[in-house]
């Protein structure tokens, strides 16, 4: 009989991770409702993360039906999860494991044993990673991404490397930029007289400069950032042919030296040196990853090599999700590590940290490091989407019109999007391509609208320098022959 009941909770189990769909979770909000006492949206939020194969996820809910927290007591329910992440050594779970069993028979924790470990087989990490997470090209690991032949990019301007005719005052690019549900770094400072900017950015093949992250900002860094994005840079490629690439760059004060900032900003420096003091005296986890984000945002401070990245990377084994983007994301871009830095970018995806997600799923779509899954891109893109990150839902969009497996095709959902995304991305040369693409064929086919969106694409993306060369051609394809187009 008992082993019936835990027959019959793991399809329980099963059914509870398959059915629950919001994408919109975070290891962050689940623990927060759950320090609120609000224990059934708790669940709810741990059970999205579960879908990831997160450890943290597997024993929030393995103690909450152990407790009876937000669910009946359930020991059966609480072993399956305690299982799982023990399978990825979490905490205690081996030890609560163990605890459960033993008051039973021999026979019996053997018999639960199976069924557990036949259920692990069908449904752990492994299953997950092969469903979610990328597939490592071995044979690529060698090869680097180079820029115009040169091994490095150039991540460092001065507001006079980039500036460009008044005309261009105008070009907001913050209207199709975005930011996260968490700041690295947070510093109250007087306005630098020069403004200070640190993005994260795409590299276009094309060379061009698209969907600006802020890292740090200070002052009045608008017509900075406005100018740098209509500037071209090497375009990146690998192994002879053009791949997109992602760059941290530091443009005006953030470019300074020690003895310019102290120049240009002396109260602003004092300022830093008092950050400094205070995250290196403090002993919680946010205040040694906020010192190490304060040595890579301001690489003058004094520390010894490579101080930075060894605390994020201690801060990664501890579970600390942001340290772990960060520490994926720096070796990834520097390209000293791709491996180690696929693990720490899923490693934070698991955890919910949408940053984390979108960077994911540019990985599956344009890594040469990795296979190209457009089905798991598409997953990661929707998941970063549902937390607000309007970038993500560009590129869902896109794989939802353009998708090279035509399962994926979804030109409903993609002019929800669409729709949700209007207000936003006024001055995005790609949103209006896609709008375009979303009325080129179907029930809601519309060639004066595709024309119009198409030309206003191309014009957009023309000013920023971008590559329309395949938007053109899909124009004049369109325009060539009798098409006529009708005003009513």
């Amino acid at each position: 009989m008992f082993i019936q009941n835990v027959h019959a909770y793991i399809l329980v189990f099963i059914l509870s991770l398959l059915s629950f769909t919001a994408l919109s979770s975070s290891v962050f909000l689940a623990d927060r409702l759950y320090k609120e006492g609000n224990f059934e949206e708790a669940k709810n939020a741990y059970l999205t993360i579960a879908k990831h194969g997160n450890p943290h996820a597997y024993y929030q809910l393995a103690n909450m039906y152990h407790k009876g927290l937000g669910a009946e007591k359930d020991s059966l329910n609480a072993m399956l999860y305690f299982y799982l992440a023990a399978e990825q050594d979490f905490h205690n779970s081996k030890e609560v494991i163990q605890n459960i069993l033993s008051p039973l028979p021999v026979e019996t924790q053997n018999n639960v044993l199976k069924i557990l470990e036949d259920h692990r087989k069908e449904h752990g990490i492994d299953v997950i990673n092969k469903r979610l997470f990328p597939v490592v090209v071995e044979q690529n690991l060698n090869s680097f991404v180079t820029f115009e032949g040169d091994e490095k990019l150039e991540t460092v301007y001065h507001p006079e490397d980039i500036d460009m005719d008044d005309l261009y005052s105008d070009f907001n690019s913050d209207s199709f930029s975005d930011e996260d549900e968490d700041s690295s770094l947070e510093l109250m400072m007087t306005p630098p007289k020069t403004p200070f900017l640190i993005i994260d950015h795409e590299v276009h093949k094309d060379g061009s400069v698209r969907y600006p992250r802020d890292v740090q900002k200070f002052g009045l860094h608008k017509s900075l950032l406005d100018e740098y994005v209509l500037f071209p840079i090497k375009g990146p490629e690998f192994d002879s042919k053009p791949v997109n690439f992602v760059s941290r760059t530091y443009l005006g004060a953030a470019a300074y030296s020690r003895f310019t900032m102290v120049e240009e900003n002396e109260q602003m420096y004092s300022k830093i040196l008092k950050q400094l003091r205070k995250y290196k005296s403090g002993d919680t986890l946010n205040d040694r990853f906020n010192l190490a984000m304060l040595m890579l945002n301001f690489p003058w401070i004094t520390q010894e090599e490579n101080e930075a990245e060894r605390i994020l990377l201690s801060l990664s084994e501890l579970g600390h999700s942001p340290a772990m983007y960060e520490y994926g994301l720096k070796l990834y871009r520097e390209q000293t590590n791709i491996e180690e830095a696929i693990k720490w970018i899923s490693q934070a995806s698991r955890y919910g940290l949408a940053r984390a997600e979108y960077r994911l799923a540019k990985i599956l779509q344009d890594s040469p490091w990795v296979e190209f899954d457009e089905r798991k891109a598409l997953y990661w893109y929707e998941s970063a989407s549902s937390k607000g990150d309007a970038a993500a839902k560009i590129r869902a969009t896109d794989i939802l019109i353009n998708a090279q497996d035509k399962g994926l095709v979804n030109l409903s959902k993609a002019k929800k999007y669409l729709e949700s995304l209007a207000a936003s991305q006024s001055k995005n040369p790609e949103y209006f391509y896609l709008l375009a693409l979303s009325t080129k064929t179907g029930e809601n086919r519309d060639i004066k609208s595709t024309i119009d969106n198409l030309r206003k694409a191309i014009s957009l993306g023309q000013f920023a320098n971008w590559d329309t060369s395949n938007w053109q051609g899909i124009l004049q394809d369109i325009t060539a022959g009798t098409i006529r187009i009708v005003e009513e």
